[in-house]
């Protein structure tokens, strides 16, 4: 296996492991979509951020390549996120 493969691989888990970990911390008594609002800002910010650094071309020739699966995966992980957070909630 090269780094290629291995290096996307220890991220997701890296990841995984520390969404996990920072679901089931999280405060019981916030209201979970104030939660999720601040989480997907964040993750809004970031990922600005790194189409700032690695694009090739200017964001108006990127938008068109976005499909209807992109804010549909949006809705679907809003999904996860609330199941295992309830999940978590409920012991």
């Amino acid at each position: 296996m090269n780094t290629q493969y291995l290096l996307p691989l220890g991220l997701v888990i890296c990841c995984n492991l520390g969404y996990h970990l920072f679901s089931k911390s999280l405060p019981c008594n916030t209201n979970p979509f104030i939660g999720w609002s601040a989480t997907y800002g964040m993750a809004f910010l970031g990922s600005l951020t790194l189409f700032a650094i690695t694009r090739s071309t200017v964001y108006s020739n990127q938008k068109v390549n976005i499909s209807i699966y992109n804010l549909l995966l949006g809705v679907v992980i809003i999904g996860v996120e609330g199941g295992y957070i309830l999940m978590y909630r409920a012991g």
